[in-house]
């Protein structure tokens, strides 16, 4: 999440502000469905210190093409 709101230009001016354009952060819904079998689900990266049970849950997801 870090990388992404960095690369978004999203920081903690945006906070307590309504999910509007006009705020600045909105959200947008696409009509483009992904097939399940098209995302891949991996384990964390970068979380050695949570340990081995934690560092090895698949909650990292991306698109396989």
């Amino acid at each position: 999440p870090a990388k992404l709101t960095k690369a978004l230009h999203i920081d903690k001016t945006l906070n307590r502000l309504p999910s509007t354009p006009e705020s600045g952060l909105w959200l947008e819904w696409h009509e483009k469905k992904i097939p399940p079998c098209n995302i891949k689900a991996t384990p964390r990266i970068g979380i050695d210190y949570a340990g081995p049970v934690w560092k090895a849950k698949p909650w990292r997801f991306q698109l396989s093409r």
